[in-house]
């Protein structure tokens, strides 16, 4: 579906095999993708990822059906798209053609282009010690680990989002004790900070950037059992300001019910609270002033169109 922003309205945008879910917009905004099911979504799931104009016409598939596809990511440029597939990471042109498996990247997760040029897609290196590293889409050359610091667990890396100028990347970090934190990771560098939090609480992603890089978004986790979205300096200097309403969660935040994006001017973002089964979507001013109800029933949130064509 396509809920209009300023009506609320909403429409059935695409159909693909049978359950489509995740549809993901260029970063024109001119097209997106889904992943659909023509069966039972039983483990592991076979999918196959289709594209679409943004107005949902021109449905084509762009993989074959595709055991345990996952997390996709667009091209600066749009045209291709990085996935991975059974700890595989894939790169496919929009244009047409066959999914290239990307050779000796390891057992990946989270992939997403490294911007402004795309030269590079980062990753989560899935292991006893996890890592983020950099390849090129083409596959020729070898991978380049872009964090230098040991993981502290097998948790460590989770979550990663990257800046408009590809100059950071955002990651949660979970201790020994099991409570989350929200870093960030310097490519050029390696050097890493986490942003502060207020006393008592603690911190999760996945944090996104805001469209001009100045703030990121995560969600704060209350100790007595419960979350709120807010909005920090995503240089590290705080200013760290709630969005939205308390929700109820686990101390340890390992329930976060919610998903969320900056609208493409950055003045709000859109949260969807809940599950598939039962959610609502709001889109909550960054100034403080009363958000808006964009709708409510069985669906998942995912993305939020950057420019309409």
């Amino acid at each position: 579906y396509l809920t209009d922003r300023a009506s609320s309205q909403s429409r059935v945008l695409a159909t693909g095999a049978g359950f489509d879910f995740s549809p993901i917009f260029s970063r024109d905004g001119t097209k997106f993708v889904f992943l659909s099911s023509d069966g039972p979504l039983t483990e592991p799931a076979i999918l196959t990822m289709f594209m679409a104009n943004a107005d949902g016409s021109g449905v084509r598939s762009l993989t074959p059906p595709t055991k345990s596809l996952d997390w996709f990511d667009w091209s600066p440029d749009g045209s291709r798209i990085a996935y991975m597939a059974t700890g595989n990471l894939y790169v496919v042109d929009v244009a047409g053609g066959q999914p290239k498996r990307l050779p000796a990247t390891g057992n990946a997760h989270f992939p997403t282009w490294l911007p402004p040029d795309g030269k590079e897609i980062v990753y989560r290196l899935e292991s006893a010690s996890p890592a983020i590293f950099a390849i090129a889409p083409d596959g020729l050359g070898k991978r380049r680990q872009v964090s230098t610091r040991t993981a502290d667990n097998r948790f460590d890396y989770q979550s990663i989002a990257v800046s408009p100028d590809g100059s950071r990347i955002s990651f949660t970090r979970w201790s020994s004790e099991g409570l989350p934190s929200v870093h960030a990771l310097d490519v050029a560098s390696g050097r890493e900070m986490a942003y502060p939090t207020a006393t008592g609480t603690s911190a999760r992603g996945t944090a996104p950037y805001s469209p001009d890089g100045k703030l990121v978004a995560y969600a704060r986790v209350y100790r007595e059992g419960a979350f709120q979205i807010v909005v920090a300096n995503a240089d590290g200097s705080g200013g760290e300001r709630p969005i939205g309403e308390r929700r109820r969660s686990q101390p340890d935040g390992s329930d976060i019910a919610a998903t969320w994006a900056f609208a493409p001017d950055g003045s709000a973002l859109v949260v969807r609270y809940g599950s598939d089964e039962a959610a609502s979507a709001q889109m909550l001013p960054l100034d403080g002033s009363p958000g808006r109800d964009l709708g409510s029933g069985e669906f998942e949130f995912v993305d939020i169109q950057r420019l309409a064509p």
